[in-house]
């Protein structure tokens, strides 16, 4: 399974589990093509009380895993530039 393929699939991973814990109640959403569009964007957008969790997913099948600066930066330069809403950046590492 390629990289992307399996990036993808921990995101769906996780958003089930939120949308499964909460009972529904919170349905995140996968910003589809995240890699690929032109602004930099996070991979899951969820809504809660008010607010949006703006959510970047890395895999690793390693014991440890270095997060390049870009990515990060990208999230919360992204979470700051969302004014409609507040928006919180996260990072979340999935280690396999």
């Amino acid at each position: 399974m390629s990289r992307q393929k399996a990036g993808l699939r921990k995101e769906h991973e996780l958003a089930n589990e939120i949308y499964q814990t909460t009972g529904g109640s919170i349905i995140p959403l996968r910003a589809g093509w995240s890699g690929n569009s032109a602004p930099p964007m996070p991979d899951l957008l969820i809504p809660y009380k008010g607010s949006l969790r703006a959510v970047e997913v890395k895999t690793s099948g390693q014991k440890r895993m270095v997060v390049d600066q870009d990515a990060v930066e990208d999230v919360v330069y992204w979470a700051m530039d969302m004014n409609e809403v507040p928006t919180y950046p996260y990072l979340t590492v999935k280690f396999t």
